[in-house]
């Protein structure tokens, strides 16, 4: 039994009164969506969660530099209240709080000369500690 072959030739098709199919090419840009528009289909509640946490950010952001300069004044209380009582221990001032910023003000303004004098007509401060204290620590840096 010998195979018969049967073929269709598809070119070869009669013209028809129907317009062939032209599919449209479009580009392949994506389409902008509106901030507004992500919202399209979202319900009422998810609307007012989406602004409450908008302005629940906006309040988190604004206080952070608040935070900030209210930390860094709590660390300067800190430090004041430390260096006031270590440099009250060593040089003997207890309460005599004049005394002290006057003694703050002429040993940090660098004229010994002057440091001299307020030392001499001041004798109740402990210069002597104050040295002591003061050889193990390394100016160098500074």
């Amino acid at each position: 039994m010998a195979a018969a072959e049967s073929s269709v030739d598809i070119t070869d098709v009669a013209p028809s009164s129907v317009e062939p199919l032209n599919p449209k090419i479009e580009d392949n840009e994506l389409k902008k969506v509106t901030y507004l528009g992500l919202f399209k289909y979202s319900s009422m509640t998810e609307k007012i969660m989406v602004v409450l946490g908008i302005l629940g950010s906006i309040g988190q952001g604004v206080t952070m530099p608040i935070m900030i300069e209210v930390m860094g004044d709590l660390i300067n209380i800190f430090m004041n209240l430390v260096a006031s009582v270590t440099v009250r221990k060593l040089t003997g001032i207890q309460n005599d709080d004049d005394l002290l910023i006057e003694f703050l003000t002429k040993a940090s303004s660098g004229n010994e000369t002057d440091l001299g004098i307020f030392l001499a007509k001041h004798p109740e401060i402990n210069m002597e500690e104050l040295q002591k204290q003061s050889q193990g620590y390394d100016t160098s840096s500074l």
